[in-house]
């Protein structure tokens, strides 16, 4: 018998699991994208040196920044979930490793980046064109690096070394936790990016295609 996936989702309310994105909403009306990117460098600080989160000034935020990430995860996943069941599976880019596609997609990442910067005041570091227009790219992505259960674990073992003078890095054998950290990172960016396009702030696309303004007044 299989597990019920959503059993896996423990920290939403009712109202939430029908309406993800009101986890997106409190996120970024409790906390800014610029403080949750210095939250999230301090946690990542915290589990990989000796010093740990109990020298910090609040070593409480370890377990609480826990718990909003995995709630955003869990919203994350119920939308890609209902896009998917609704549009089909979200296909990613692929091209051939070194191929003139990829060379050319590679060449186009900086000027995009630099762009985003530009545009959105240097809160977007990371998220490319077709990320802003396409968000559901970034939770595919963040899903198929891990399932939700294992980046729970993932946060689980920061956690329990950020609150101790232990170094994850040195005692364990997770080679991959910059590229972990920078899906997180990923992930806070296409939030806010959500978040500010649903307020009408943004020009962000939740539907994965683009939408045609009407013609009349």
């Amino acid at each position: 018998m299989k597990t019920n996936m959503l059993d896996g989702i423990i920290h939403l309310s009712e109202e939430e699991r029908e309406e993800p994105v009101l986890v997106i909403f409190l996120l970024f009306s409790i906390s800014s994208l610029e403080n949750l990117r210095l939250d999230l460098w301090q946690y990542l600080k915290a589990a990989t040196t000796r010093l740990g989160w109990p020298m910090l000034p609040q070593p409480g935020d370890a377990p609480f920044l826990q718990k909003m990430l995995e709630r955003l995860m869990e919203a994350c996943w119920l939308l890609l979930r209902e896009k998917e069941a609704r549009d089909g599976q979200v296909t990613l880019p692929s091209f051939a490793p070194a191929s003139e596609e990829w060379w050319q997609d590679q060449r186009q990442v900086q000027g995009e980046r630099e762009q985003l910067q530009a545009a959105h005041g240097g809160r977007i570091r990371l998220l490319r064109l077709r990320e802003m227009e396409n968000p559901y790219l970034v939770m595919k992505v963040f899903f198929n690096a891990m399932p939700l259960s294992g980046w729970k674990a993932l946060l689980d073992d920061w956690t329990e070394y950020a609150l101790r003078r232990a170094s994850l890095f040195e005692e364990t054998e997770n080679h991959n936790l910059l590229v972990h950290y920078e899906l997180l990172e990923k992930l806070l960016e296409m939030a806010y990016c959500m978040s500010a396009s649903l307020e009408g702030k943004e020009q962000v696309i939740l539907t994965g295609v683009h939408h045609e303004e009407s013609a009349t007044a």
